[in-house]
C-alpha cells in the first residue's frame, strides 16, 4: 500500500496529518534496520550473507545524498555492531570495522542542517568494541 501524500498545506488542525506520513516512514526505517541486523546476526557468522556490510557501506556514499536511506544505513550498521558484539567470535574483521567507522566518521563531519544522520553514536560505540 503506497503511503499517503504529505499536504503542503499549513495550519494548526494539519500539524498532525502533515507529519503522520513521515513518522510512519521512519519508523519503518527503523524496523527495516533491526531486521537487517537480526538476519545479519544469524547469516554472517555462518559465512554468508559476505556483501552485506560493503552494501551498507555503499548507502552511505549515494549521490545526490540520501538522508532517510543513510539514517536508516546508519540505524542498520549500528545494530549489527551490536549483534555481532554477542557472538563468541569475531565476525566482522578490522577492515570492515574501520571501514564502518570511517563512514561513520564521513557523515558526523558532513556539512548538513538535517539531523537525522547525526545520532550515530549508536554505531561507534558496538563497532569500537568489537
Amino acid at each position: 500500500m503506497p503511503l499517503p501524500s504529505v499536504s503542503h498545506s499549513a495550519g494548526p488542525s494539519h500539524g498532525l496529518t502533515q507529519l503522520w506520513p513521515l513518522l510512519q516512514l521512519a519508523a519503518a526505517r527503523h524496523t527495516a534496520a533491526l531486521v537487517v541486523a537480526k538476519v545479519a546476526a544469524i547469516e554472517l557468522p555462518r559465512g554468508e550473507w559476505r556483501e552485506l556490510i560493503a552494501t551498507l557501506l555503499a548507502n552511505m556514499s549515494t549521490t545526490p545524498p540520501n538522508s532517510g536511506l543513510q539514517q536508516a544505513t546508519l540505524q542498520a550498521l549500528g545494530y549489527v555492531c551490536e549483534e555481532m558484539g554477542y557472538l563468541a567470535d569475531d565476525v566482522l574483521d578490522q577492515e570492515q570495522i574501520n571501514s564502518i567507522l570511517t563512514a561513520v566518521v564521513q557523515v558526523r563531519s558532513r556539512p548538513t542542517n538535517d539531523s537525522s544522520t547525526r545520532p550515530v553514536e549508536l554505531v561507534i560505540e558496538p563497532c569500537h568494541n568489537q
